[in-house]
């Protein structure tokens, strides 16, 4: 059995709000501070408990108070996001590649498909602001079908 299979045994093993929770942590809150993100995901109307991850040894929480996961679990992770949608990330409820954002917000037309919040952290802003493209920063709020999108404009300096 691939080990990736084991571990996501411990993933199933999570009830549906707990298993996105995971996911967003994987995807955009690595190495984050716990306090940070547990703010972020109460601001998004989750209730942003970590104790089942951190008890299954999916996530750990450092001396700095960091979340923390391996890098094959965080794999694992972004290949649950990305089997929703194999042949393009349009439809992922999850971006976190520069490139596969700037494709989205490029080509897709129907941009409300992306059912949960996505979240760009300041490292993909990063990528961006040396394109010298406009940054986008895009949420998707669960339970709300309304698109906010503030538009930042990079300094060309």
């Amino acid at each position: 059995m691939k080990i990736q299979n084991v571990l996501k045994l411990s993933y199933d093993d999570l009830d549906s709000d707990q298993q996105n929770i995971f996911l967003d942590i994987a995807c955009f809150f690595k190495e984050e501070s716990r306090d940070r993100v547990t703010n972020l995901l109460k601001a998004c109307g989750f209730h942003p408990g970590i104790r089942d991850p951190v008890e299954k040894s999916l996530i750990t929480i450092s001396n700095k108070g960091t979340i923390e996961m391996h890098d094959l679990i965080q794999e694992m992770c972004w290949n649950i996001v990305h089997q929703e949608s194999p042949k393009g990330p349009g439809s992922r409820s999850r971006l976190w590649d520069p490139n596969e954002v700037y494709a989205v917000l490029k080509y897709n037309k129907d941009l409300a498909m992306l059912q949960r919040q996505l979240l760009i952290s300041e490292r993909i802003l990063g990528h961006f602001k040396q394109t010298r493209e406009t940054v986008v920063r895009w949420y998707i709020y669960p339970r709300i079908a309304l698109i906010n999108l503030v538009l930042q404009e990079t300094e060309d300096d």
